[in-house]
């Protein structure tokens, strides 16, 4: 699909790779090490609001993780990213995070604004993760807090994100 984007100087078009309209919602969710079970939890509150979760592998395919990240999260209406103390024990896994988000808000950055409200970025951190000022990960995101080791934030956190499941599944059924 493509979306024309009107300015004064010119007119143009930008590409967006979406699924059709007959199809499923999907939202990409950049997990960072999270435990299973709140992995599991995650995929349920979404699947349960008839939209398919979509969690980066890094099983071999023939083609690149990078490129898979790319078309999954074009074909998404939403990015979830949770940031655990885990995704910053290891440089790879926060460089992921990263290309992640960066892919997300380069991809979408260029919407008409009535598109853009179908994208968005929504992002949680551990409370006891302390990101510097001037973190690339900070810049990417405004996080909501998320106390990963207390039940009631974790709920939290899952409701939240089914209410914006359901938002999106209802969005796309107009």
């Amino acid at each position: 699909m493509a979306v024309v984007e009107l300015d004064r100087r010119r007119a143009r078009t930008v590409q967006v790779t979406r699924l059709t309209r007959r199809s499923p919602p999907q939202i990409f969710v950049a997990h960072t090490a999270l435990s299973k079970a709140l992995l599991a939890r995650v995929e349920s509150v979404i699947t349960k609001e008839n939209v398919r979760p979509v969690i980066a592998d890094q099983e071999p395919s023939k083609t690149n993780l990078a490129e898979r990240i790319t078309r999954a999260i074009g074909a998404s209406d939403a990015l979830f990213v949770v940031l655990t103390k885990n995704a910053l024990r290891k440089p790879s896994t926060r460089d992921w995070i990263l290309f992640e988000v960066g892919a997300a808000r380069a991809m979408w950055k260029n919407l008409t604004s009535k598109v853009t409200k179908q994208y968005a970025l929504f992002a949680w951190k551990d409370v006891k993760i302390k990101l510097p000022s001037d973190s690339p990960i900070t810049q990417l995101a405004e996080y909501r807090p998320l106390n990963t080791r207390s039940n009631r934030s974790k709920d939290a956190m899952l409701d939240e994100m089914q209410s914006i499941a359901r938002n999106i599944s209802l969005v796309r059924k107009l």
